[in-house]
């Protein structure tokens, strides 16, 4: 049950980190007639990692790790191999 709870934060987060990047996106791209500032930019773009940063620890303590492995998908290539290094240790194991 407790995985349930972090998965649905992970979620939570990881929405949250996708709405801060959005003005971003849209001001760079020209979508938006509201011009950002570099300081503002900045902020969004921190806020928006650090979301993300908190929906992986979630999702690494959801499978059952310590929070702070989630981290580990920050780097493109671990995010291939992530399922067969860290199984989920809720799911009773088959014999």
């Amino acid at each position: 049950m407790k995985n349930i709870y972090y998965n649905r934060l992970a979620i939570l987060f990881a929405a949250l980190s996708v709405v801060f990047c959005v003005p971003n996106i849209a001001s760079a791209t020209g979508f938006s007639t509201i011009e950002i500032s570099d300081r503002m930019t900045l902020f969004l773009v921190l806020i928006c990692t650090f979301f993300w940063c908190l929906a992986l620890c979630l999702l690494s303590k959801a499978r059952g790790y310590y929070a702070l492995w989630g981290l580990v998908l920050l780097f493109p290539p671990m995010i291939l191999v992530y399922s067969i290094i860290f199984p989920d240790k809720n799911k009773p194991s088959e014999k």
